[in-house]
């Protein structure tokens, strides 16, 4: 997939690149997981399950 990247944005993904020792394909992938991680990733902490019962039925032929 292509990207359309500023210069700016270009030029930080190299210096960060660099730093690294990783090829800058690299660098913008790992950017781009980190991202749609902090988006869509539920927090780990946030996994309260609530029981809940269902509805008596009086009546009607579910209860023959």
């Amino acid at each position: 997939m292509d990207l359309m990247l500023t210069r700016e944005q270009r030029e930080r993904f190299r210096k960060y690149a660099e730093q690294h020792g990783i090829p800058i394909e690299e660098a913008v992938q790992q950017a781009a997981v980190a991202e749609l991680r902090s988006r869509y990733r539920l927090p780990q902490k946030a996994g309260l399950v609530v029981p809940f019962k269902s509805l008596k039925r009086t009546g009607g032929k579910a209860d023959e």
